[in-house]
């Protein structure tokens, strides 16, 4: 079986100053496998006076799950789906803000700093809730972020938002929620 892999929407940037020698270069793409948009990788290249980085992401807009790469494991991650996902890679000073293309997830940050970012939205439905259902119905959303600053550890962030819970259920008594 072979497999066609194209890079289509390509973008490249090249910003130079020679009177400082400072300089950026950018280049993004979305990835195609036998046509079916795979996602959208960046790679960037900075240098300032004080400092030099680089940057590599890839977002992945299509829903996936754990239980499509390993199907023996379906009965505990059949009911995970991941959308708007992406891992960006860097060594750009902390606070470095990033213009990422087709980067307009809910939880993707505006800055990074060093070390790896990892974010998406996860669906749990299903059997998976099963455990607090007394506490959730079915379809729970939430956002997912994890920064890791390798430069110091103890930075470092993860966190998840709430974005739908159709019904929740709070010492016996029922909220309603429509979202």
């Amino acid at each position: 079986m072979s497999r066609i892999i194209g890079l289509t929407d390509g973008s490249v940037s090249i910003v130079l100053n020679n009177a400082s020698g400072e300089y950026a270069f950018s280049l993004g793409a979305t990835a195609t496998v036998n046509g079916n948009s795979l996602g959208t990788g960046v790679f960037q290249v900075r240098k300032t006076a004080a400092n030099y980085g680089y940057l590599v992401g890839f977002i992945v807009t299509q829903s996936w799950s754990p239980a499509q790469m390993w199907s023996n494991l379906s009965g505990i991650f059949g009911d995970l789906s991941f959308t708007n996902s992406g891992l960006i890679i860097s060594t750009l000073p902390a606070g470095t803000a990033v213009a990422l293309p087709g980067m307009k997830m809910p939880s993707a940050p505006a800055t990074v700093s060093p070390g790896f970012t990892f974010f998406s939205t996860l669906s749990l439905t299903g059997n998976i809730l099963e455990p607090v259902s007394h506490l959730f119905s079915d379809n729970v959303v939430f956002n997912l972020l994890a920064i890791v600053d390798t430069a110091n550890p103890m930075n470092s962030r993860f966190q998840a938002i709430f974005l739908r819970i159709r019904e929740m259920v709070l010492y016996n008594s029922k909220i309603s929620r429509s979202h």
